[in-house]
């Protein structure tokens, strides 16, 4: 416990998932050093925020923006233009429903994410 504190290692916050021990494989009395990893946050910025700070951004949920978009690009439905655009034509509303369907994966992959955060914060 000295030598952790010495290290500037808190010994009642050991994540056993980032802590390390180094041993010989011949004699496993041999220890040659040990270490705990700390995470390294994104440098992304959360574009929400005005001024934010580097870190503050969330890399999941780009990625999770990233493949909606595409599934935009490549749905095969078009957005209607022109008389096509208005509420109450067959286009408007298939264009309505395939853009109901992508904000709800997002929004339950969003939860996903939510969901592992915190049960990787609980550990």
């Amino acid at each position: 416990a000295t030598t952790m504190a010495r290290s500037l290692m808190n010994p009642l916050n050991i994540n056993s998932k980032r802590f390390l021990v180094a041993v010989n494989p011949q004699n496993s009395n041999e220890l040659y050093g040990w270490a705990q990893l700390r995470p390294i946050g994104p440098s992304t910025i959360n574009p929400n925020s005005y001024d934010a700070s580097p870190g503050s951004g969330n890399v999941e949920q780009d990625v999770i923006n990233d493949e909606i978009w595409d599934d935009f690009e490549n749905d095969p439905v078009d957005v209607p233009v022109g008389f096509a655009s208005l509420p109450w034509t067959k286009e408007y509303k298939e264009f309505a429903k395939a853009a109901t369907k992508r904000r709800e994966k997002r929004e339950a992959l969003m939860a996903s994410v939510e969901r592992e955060t915190q049960e990787e914060s609980n550990q």
